[in-house]
């Protein structure tokens, strides 16, 4: 059988990075090195051939396009899998008695370090002819595609690189048409400004002009308004004079007439102080009486409310004395007691009538 198809390979898991990494200069620590880990396990026998996958940076892509299901760990980056593959069977036989539900242990200057790790003999050939020989093919695809995705890169830096230098160019070339229509507008302006200034020392000129004639027409209007004012002032003095008088008299007779008013406005206030005060007056005699007619009517009222319940209270007590006569009546008792008794209840009726129209007599008097 070839070799990887027979069992000739070691299979190694959770083997931890640091320990097998390369300490030299220019080295990462962090990944281990094949030629450190063909060192030690060749105390077994010959070794024909070591391969760490996490090292094959196409790994991943590899096991995409194959179909392989992708797992993830946290422990991923700190420990590896490698696999082992010896030239000769006995060596292989050692490798896995030796180490076959063993520790890795790594010995330091001062401290010893145990490491728990997976043994087996490879079941997936993955060192055989065949499976190194399609993973070398997929390697060659990938670099190819890797290759020509760097060229179209390229070559779209390239087109970016040219169109963004003709759009400098075209910026360029817009600029300078700005800057040549600006001169044009400037040269322009400068001359309608030239034109305008033209125009503003003509303007100015017949504008002085027009400013002198102005001048002159107008020293000849000032001096004849001068002449009229002097006229006017005098006679103006004149009607002030016959207005001052005018207003001297018209103010005495306003005088006058303002005191007549006072007077009378006094005279007025008095008579409605007055008025009022008579008001306020018959207002409180009219308070006292309606003070007077709801406290006899309150009497009134309380005393009819006394009446009634003394009224009340003695029929109480006349039907209490009816039932205590039939009472006594049912009892057998005497007639002659009996007689009595009636002849009393006259009385105290007699008595209670009296009464009542006394009452009367005292609430009609009180109305």
């Amino acid at each position: 059988m070839k070799p990887g198809e027979r069992p000739d390979t070691v299979h190694l898991e959770n083997l931890p990075c640091r320990w097998f990494a390369n300490l030299n200069v220019g080295h990462d620590l962090n990944k281990p090195s094949e030629y450190i880990l063909r060192k030690v396990f060749e105390t077994f026998g010959d070794v024909r051939l070591v391969d760490i996958p996490m090292l094959d940076p196409y790994l991943r892509d590899i096991n995409k396009n194959n179909g392989s299901i992708q797992t993830f760990s946290f422990s991923q980056d700190l420990s590896f899998e490698a696999f082992v593959q010896y030239k000769e069977y006995i060596s292989f036989v050692k490798a896995m008695t030796a180490l076959k539900g063993m520790k890795l242990m790594y010995k330091d200057e001062e401290k010893c370090f145990a490491a728990d790790m997976k043994v087996d003999f490879d079941k997936t050939k993955h060192l055989s002819e065949e499976n190194i020989k399609k993973r070398q093919i997929e390697r060659d695809k990938l670099i190819q595609l890797e290759k020509e995705r760097e060229d179209r890169v390229h070559r779209e830096r390239k087109q970016e690189e040219r169109r963004r230098q003709e759009e400098i160019r075209k910026q360029e070339e817009e600029q300078r048409e700005r800057d040549e229509r600006k001169l044009e507008k400037i040269k322009k302006r400068d001359a309608r400004q030239r034109e305008r200034e033209v125009k503003r020392r003509q303007k100015l000129l017949e504008k002085k002009k027009r400013e002198e004639e102005e001048k002159i027409a107008t020293k000849k209007a000032t001096e004849e308004r001068c002449k009229l004012l002097e006229q006017r002032q005098c006679e103006a003095t004149r009607l002030l004079n016959v207005l001052l008088d005018r207003v001297k008299e018209e103010k005495k007779k306003e005088e006058v007439e303002k005191k007549m008013k006072e007077l009378e406005e006094l005279r007025l206030r008095q008579l409605a102080e007055e008025q009022t005060r008579k008001d306020v007056e018959l207002k409180n005699q009219e308070e006292e009486r309606e003070k007077r007619k709801r406290k006899l009517t309150e009497e009134e009222r309380l005393l009819r409310e006394r009446l009634l319940k003394n009224l009340k209270l003695k029929r109480e007590k006349l039907e209490e004395e009816k039932r205590e006569r039939k009472r006594k009546e049912v009892a057998g008792k005497t007639k002659l007691r009996s007689v009595l008794v009636i002849k009393k209840n006259v009385d105290k009726r007699t008595r209670q009538k009296s009464s009542l129209t006394r009452l009367q007599s005292q609430i009609d008097l009180a109305r």
